[in-house]
């Protein structure tokens, strides 16, 4: 389908395919609403059929364009991944194909563990080893456990005990 005759109804299709909202497409478009009959007006525009087929044609032509980069975008990924093997750069080879993998199925997603530990079951040692890897300022400690803050008061610390000595445990 050509452009629409009607220069303002071009632009008014074209402004809904960008995203805008009706009423805001209306008015970009250059039509005069006062109140609530810009929405009115735009709602009327796009009851027209003419204006309904312009609007999805150009929104074929815009996920054309998106699928047409994303394969130009993996051919050169395929083209720098040949080159790179070539001229005998492994690591940029392995990267483009880390590229083209996270691109085609998602394959080489960076994961990370999460453990949730159960503080309650650890011992002394245990606990202050977790609390230490949390590297938390005793304030954020104490904001986390408030319990903490009857434990000690905040310029006290704890004596050093020798490995296998009773009051470690």
């Amino acid at each position: 389908m050509p452009t629409l005759k009607n220069p303002r109804q071009e632009l008014f299709a074209q402004e809904i395919v960008k995203g805008k909202s009706m009423t805001q497409a209306y008015i970009d478009a250059g039509y005069l609403a006062e109140g609530h009959s810009a929405e009115v007006c735009a709602s009327r525009m796009l009851s027209k059929v003419e204006i309904a087929a312009r609007i999805r044609e150009l929104q074929e032509r815009a996920a054309v364009r998106v699928e047409l980069s994303r394969q130009d975008i993996i051919q050169m990924l395929i083209n720098d991944r040949l080159d790179a093997k070539a001229a005998g750069q492994h690591s940029v080879a392995v990267q483009a194909v880390k590229l083209l993998g996270s691109e085609l199925q998602h394959m080489f997603t960076d994961r990370q563990e999460v453990k949730h530990t159960d503080i309650s079951a650890l011992g002394i040692d245990e606990l202050r080893a977790y609390v230490e890897a949390m590297e938390l300022s005793r304030e954020q400690l104490v904001e986390l456990f408030p319990k903490l803050a009857t434990l000690a008061p905040a310029d006290a610390t704890p004596a050093p005990t020798a490995p296998g000595s009773d009051a470690a445990n």
